[in-house]
C-alpha cells in the first residue's frame, strides 16, 4: 500500500511539474503577443498621422486643380496617389474594411503602408509641426490669431486673447517637391492611378 501511495505521489508531482512548465510557457507567449499588439497599436497611430498629412495635401491639391482646371496639376495629383499606392499600397489599405480584421493583421499591413507613405511624403514634402508647443500644454492666442494656422473649439466667445489646451500641434510643409506630369493618363472619363497587375502563366 505504501509503495502504491508513493508511486501515485511521484506521478502527481510529475504531472504538476509538467503543468507548471506549460503555464510558464503560455505566460511567456501571452507577454510576447501583448508586446506585439502594443507595438502594432503604436504603428497604427503613426500611420493615421501619416495618412492625415497625405489626405490634407491631396485635398489642397484637388482644390487647386478645380480652380485651375490644369492637366498638369491633375497629372501631379494622380502621380502622387500612384506613388503612395506603389510604395505602401495605401489605396489597397484604405479600401479594405479593417473592422473585420484582427489587430495583428492590421498591424502587419499597417507597417508596410506606414513605411511606404513615410518615404513618399518625405520625398515630396518637408513636413514639420506647426508649433513647437507640446501637446496638452496650455497656450494663449491673441484676438487677431492666424485663423489658417489655428482652429479653436470650446468657449470661443469674445474677442480674445484665448487661453486653452493644445490638442494637436498641426503640420506645415517647408517644401513641396512634386514631380510635374504634363498630363494624367485617362481611361474613358477616369484617371488611371495605377494599372491592374496581371501575371502571365
Amino acid at each position: 500500500m505504501q509503495e502504491n501511495l508513493e508511486a501515485t505521489n511521484r506521478s502527481l508531482q510529475l504531472k504538476l511539474s509538467e503543468c507548471s512548465g506549460r503555464a510558464e510557457s503560455l505566460l511567456t507567449e501571452s507577454k510576447r503577443v501583448s508586446s506585439e499588439l502594443s507595438a502594432a497599436k503604436i504603428e497604427l497611430v503613426e500611420l493615421r498621422n501619416a495618412v492625415q498629412v497625405a489626405e490634407e495635401k491631396l485635398s489642397s491639391l484637388q482644390q487647386s486643380a478645380k480652380e485651375m482646371g490644369s492637366d498638369e496639376l491633375y497629372g501631379t495629383i494622380i502621380n502622387f496617389l500612384s506613388r503612395l499606392q506603389d510604395k505602401g499600397r495605401l489605396l489597397d489599405f484604405i479600401s479594405t474594411d479593417i473592422s473585420t480584421r484582427s489587430d495583428e493583421e492590421v498591424g502587419r499591413v499597417g507597417r508596410i503602408v506606414y513605411q511606404g507613405a513615410k518615404e513618399v511624403i518625405s520625398d515630396c514634402f518637408a513636413v514639420a509641426p506647426l508649433t513647437d508647443a507640446a501637446e496638452k500644454s496650455e497656450i494663449t492666442l491673441d484676438g487677431n490669431y492666424d485663423k489658417v494656422s489655428y482652429t479653436l473649439s470650446g468657449n470661443t466667445e469674445g474677442e480674445g486673447p484665448y487661453s486653452g489646451r493644445l490638442l494637436h500641434r498641426g503640420w506645415i510643409a517647408g517644401k513641396v517637391n512634386l514631380p510635374k506630369v504634363l498630363k494624367a493618363v485617362k481611361l474613358d472619363d477616369n484617371f488611371v492611378i495605377t494599372p491592374a497587375e496581371v501575371r502571365i502563366k
